[in-house]
């Protein structure tokens, strides 16, 4: 392969993420679909069973809401060092798995049959966590949770300083 197509992709490559995420948006935003890229790692793990299938799709709705709600209770840790995000990651994590699953169960108590509606939330978000602590392979998620985190705080301190030299201009 020659030198030159593979400085051309990465390029791109680094052109598409400028695109994506930009010096100027909103962290907000940027968390939103950062959640709905999670959803849709966590729907597709859930999908793979006959039990959550088409359930994991219901709930699609909360996706980036959950990602906002990560975010917003991140902030504090946004602003302190980066080793702070070591264990903030593996606490945020499991945070939005109780909401993930949380939601689960909402979607499949609205189904029409009849069961015990707490105990059908309870399972679903004890399945979350049962999933990720007890099965290896998830524990490779909290490095790119580590990644996501890393770019989100990135969005913020840009918003904050933007927010602090403009106060300066008056």
């Amino acid at each position: 392969m020659p030198q030159g197509s593979s400085v051309s992709r990465l390029q791109r490559l680094n052109n598409w993420f400028r695109k994506c995420f930009r010096d100027d948006m909103n962290p907000i935003v940027a968390s939103a679909l950062t959640g709905v890229a999670w959803g849709l790692v966590a729907a597709y793990f859930t999908s793979t069973s006959t039990v959550f299938g088409s359930i994991a799709w219901m709930a699609a709705f909360s996706w980036p809401l959950i990602g906002v709600f990560i975010y917003l209770v991140s902030r504090f840790i946004y602003r302190r060092s980066v080793w702070w995000m070591i264990p903030w990651t593996l606490v945020s994590t499991y945070l939005a798995l109780i909401l993930f699953g949380l939601a689960l169960g909402i979607a499949d108590a609205m189904r029409p049959i009849p069961r015990n509606t707490i105990a059908v939330i309870a399972q679903s978000v004890l399945m979350c966590l049962w999933g990720f602590t007890f099965i290896p392979f998830f524990w490779l998620f909290l490095l790119p949770v580590a990644g996501n985190h890393a770019l989100i705080r990135w969005l913020e301190r840009k918003k904050q300083n933007k927010l602090q030299y403009d106060s300066r201009l008056g």
